[in-house]
């Protein structure tokens, strides 16, 4: 802005013509619908109406900055040397609205998120001389400034400085270690001559002492040093696509692949289960020995039917399982799957089955109540957890069988024996008032309206799914239930435990 690359200017509103689309060639063309985007700082004005150079000098920040003036011992400085006061400031802001809103610190989405900007908060906070837990304190501050605007912080205000407070205590252990190990990675590379950390020693400073890439990127440069960000990120690729490998096994991943470029002709298959367990229907491909073909004769296939009733395995849901019977041959089905929109029957033959052939397809009745039973329990579970615990015990995975359910959620302690006899005594509550189990299809917008509990990063089309278990539950969900809790019969929890920093599992049976 103006004359000069610098701080002399301050934006408070923009327009952006939208008119062009430019491709990776540099090359422009119109946009099929020109528009105009406007962009104001509503903080930005409230620093010109209160008079003031910025908005770290308005009443909305002012306050915290004065708390980290007396964590510190030292003077805020408006200018330059005021830059990790400022940091600090905007971050407690953010880390207290995140983990106020339900996201706790870990490795991935939001939560890695949040993890980055708390840790980036403390490493400043070690720049000011703090060598313990401070950030936390800020908690009290923030919420007393924002919470006639957002009552709910100050409901959660303790929660959230506990959560603060743990995620710095952990960090605090391994910064030492890691800002010395980082002066060593500088020192080696000006004696090579070089101003670069490269992509393996960030990474290993991510992996070993839990510095997110952008802290590394500020201690990179506040020594004039660049990082490898490239070969960070490309390391960081190569991590995911081994964990991605080790969850799902090397085989299952190169098979999403394979079946991928095998069915690329075959149509979408309709899901006919909720309604119905069996369902007459034509066969569209037959997979074997890794080929699309036309016939099988015996031995494991994979079958694609133009509709089927057989729930795929989804949201912590096993499959169902059952018979395809067709005019020449019985397909045993073992375990279903989806892959793309496609829902792929993985079984053995006894006869044979050609593509274009109609078949009956019948889902084993007991097993898919079982699963049912359990698949709603999880629901009733999950709401007398947030009844119990607080709203921030949110599920974080799941395993509904026929047998048996898990159900991972988050929390920070372990949850005390009385806490897990109110909570169990909260659900077979719920089985005993017999509760009406509704479903309805309706927009995401309205969905979150009518306050139905969506999954945490979990990604939703346009068109969702309500289960509704009578005025106890409401959540976004594509498994199958029953039609009233009574059939659930009893709920029994028989563990609870750790399974990661702020993660918690109960295992329980119906």
């Amino acid at each position: 802005i103006g004359d000069c690359d610098c701080d002399r200017w301050l934006e408070i509103w923009n327009l952006v013509f939208m008119q062009y689309n430019r491709d990776e060639a540099g090359v422009m063309t119109p946009l099929p619908r020109p528009s105009i985007d406007t962009g104001m700082g509503l903080e930005r004005l409230t620093s010109i109406l209160q008079g003031v150079a910025s908005n770290f000098d308005t009443d909305l920040f002012l306050p915290i900055i004065a708390q980290i003036e007396t964590l510190t011992g030292q003077k805020y400085d408006p200018g330059e040397k005021g830059f990790p006061f400022r940091v600090i400031a905007d971050h407690s802001r953010a880390c207290t609205f995140l983990i106020a809103d339900g996201v706790l610190p870990s490795n991935d989405g939001r939560g890695y998120v949040l993890r980055r900007i708390l840790r980036r908060a403390v490493r400043f906070g070690k720049l000011l001389g703090i060598d313990q837990p401070f950030l936390y304190k800020n908690v009290d501050v923030v919420c007393s400034l924002m919470q006639e605007a957002y009552p709910y912080l100050g409901e959660r205000r303790d929660f959230v400085a506990q959560v603060i407070r743990m995620e710095e205590e952990r960090f605090f252990v391994t910064l030492n270690e890691g800002l010395k190990k980082v002066e060593e990675i500088l020192q080696q590379s000006r004696q090579r001559g070089e101003n670069i950390i490269d992509g393996e020693a960030a990474f290993m400073l991510y992996d070993t002492f839990g510095f997110p890439l952008d802290l590394t990127e500020d201690v990179a440069s506040e020594n004039n040093f660049t990082v490898d960000t490239v070969g960070f990120n490309r390391m960081m690729e190569e991590q995911r696509n081994r964990a991605r490998q080790a969850n799902q096994g090397e085989t299952a991943f190169v098979q999403d692949r394979l079946l991928a470029e095998l069915l690329a002709s075959v149509p979408d298959v309709e899901f006919t289960g909720y309604d119905s367990l069996q369902e007459e229907s034509t066969i569209v491909a037959l997979v074997q020995n890794e080929a699309r073909v036309a016939q099988v004769t015996g031995g494991e296939v994979m079958l694609v039917s133009a509709s089927t009733p057989f729930y795929a395995e989804s949201g912590g849901q096993v499959s169902d399982s059952g018979v395809i019977q067709g005019p020449n041959g019985v397909m045993e089905v073992r375990s279903v799957h989806k892959t793309a929109d496609w829902i792929i029957h993985l079984g053995v033959v006894d006869g044979s089955f050609q593509e274009g052939q109609s078949v009956q397809l019948k889902v084993e009745n007991g097993l898919r109540l079982d699963t049912a039973r359990n698949h709603t329990a999880t629901h009733l579970l999950h709401r007398a957890l947030r009844q119990v615990l607080g709203d921030h015990a949110q599920q974080k995975g799941s395993l509904v069988e026929p047998d048996r359910l898990r159900f991972d959620f988050s929390h920070l302690s372990p949850v005390s024996e009385e806490e897990l006899e109110d909570i169990e005594l909260r659900v077979n509550q719920a089985i005993w008032n017999n509760y009406q189990v509704a479903t309805a299809v309706t927009g995401i917008d309205e969905a979150r309206k009518m306050g139905a509990i969506a999954l945490f990063g979990e990604k939703y089309d346009d068109q969702v799914r309500i289960v509704q278990v009578g005025d106890f539950s409401m959540e976004l969900c594509g498994g199958t239930h029953i039609s009233s809790t009574g059939q659930i019969g009893l709920f029994k929890i028989l563990s609870e435990g750790s399974v990661g920093a702020g993660l918690r599992r109960i295992e329980a049976v119906t």
